[in-house]
């Protein structure tokens, strides 16, 4: 019977291939605190939008940088979610 499994991926140092290599000029600010909340919805920001920063995907459907902002939510009833409940549930989202 199997009671544990690991893996592991092991990276070796290399060069930088050749061209330019992207960096983004500043970093985008976080939503405002007024839009935050206990709701556990998403919110969505992108460059091109003029507001920065909604509950709505579709309103961010352009060619520029997106960005979400989650709260995470608990997984255990009547606990907080811990840094790795919370890193787990969001970045499952993105699956």
């Amino acid at each position: 019977m199997t009671v544990a499994r690991a893996s592991a991926v092991f990276l070796r140092r290399s060069e930088q291939p050749p061209g330019d290599l992207w960096t983004r000029g500043d970093d985008p600010a976080p939503p405002p605190a007024e839009l935050l909340g206990a709701t556990g919805m998403p919110l969505w920001g992108s460059d091109g939008h003029p507001d920065g920063w909604t509950h709505e995907l579709v309103e961010h459907q352009n060619g520029s940088r997106k960005r979400c902002w989650q709260t995470p939510v608990p997984v255990v009833l009547g606990r907080p979610p811990s840094a790795f409940a919370a890193a787990a549930t969001i970045g499952e989202s993105a699956s």
